[in-house]
């Protein structure tokens, strides 16, 4: 009896240890995978910080063609409308001929930096800047505020729609931060429905005015759209608020 105990009781103890070490490779896993996602695809080129590194390339990606795909092959024929992108030379004012009444609008101009705006009715201008969603003269996520301004109009029970009611007046980065989330879910669903690679590759050797590539990739980083996302979507409001991105949402170029 007492040898069939001992045996129980090494069977009951390598199980416990059996137990012990899945649930440590199941940890181990797990805060690997929460490394992965936290960790930057971007890093800094000008003095930045990585959040706002990754940050601009969202926000270069959704002012991309991107952009325009979204509009065309997903909000126009869900919404049964024909929303049009026009580029002015200020879309804070653009030309009265390219007002129709009636017809739901975007504009885009690169006056000092590209700022967007739009129109619902073909009458009013919507813009960020004057509805103080944004700060007069930033640049940032003004592409996304005008898109989910559009979006409430001619599609208003879409989920982007119902993030157009939570911006909110001086409220500037808890703005942003809801027009990250939006550009995350666009960028999510544009990837799983069209070939968005080459676009994405476009942007990732962009330069800027001195010949320098915008975007430098972590080494360290698996790059992949989606590890991209899952990045930026895992940035909470404290990040961007203790990021250099501040600097983006509170002072003017």
């Amino acid at each position: 009896m007492k040898e069939i105990k001992k045996i129980k009781k090494m069977k009951e103890i390598k199980k416990i240890k059996k137990t012990n070490k899945m649930k440590e490779i199941k940890k181990i896993k797990k805060t690997n995978k929460m490394k992965e996602i936290n960790k930057p695809i971007f890093i800094s080129t000008e003095g930045e910080d990585n959040i706002e590194s990754n940050l601009s390339f969202l926000i270069e990606l959704l002012g991309s063609s991107l952009l325009e795909t979204y509009v065309e092959d997903i909000l126009n024929i869900h919404s049964s409308k024909i929303i049009n992108i026009r580029q002015v030379p200020h879309p804070t004012n653009p030309p009265k001929e390219e007002l129709t009444s009636g017809q739901p609008i975007i504009f885009y101009g690169n006056y000092k930096a590209t700022h967007y705006t739009c129109s619902i009715d073909g009458t009013h201008i919507w813009d960020s800047y004057r509805q103080n969603i944004q700060v007069n003269g930033t640049d940032h996520f003004c592409q996304i505020f005008a898109l989910m301004c559009i979006e409430n109009a001619v599609f208003p029970n879409s989920y982007i729609s119902k993030q157009f009611s939570n911006l909110k007046n001086k409220q500037f980065m808890e703005n942003a931060f809801i027009a990250k989330n939006v550009a995350c879910d666009i960028l999510e669903l544009l990837n799983s429905d069209f070939n968005i690679i080459q676009i994405v590759k476009e942007v990732l050797i962009s330069t800027d005015r001195s010949g320098n590539i915008r975007h430098k990739l972590n080494p360290k980083a698996n790059f992949t759209i989606n590890n991209f996302i899952k990045y930026c979507r895992n940035l909470t409001l404290t990040d961007m608020y203790n990021s250099s991105f501040k600097q983006k949402v509170f002072m003017t170029i």
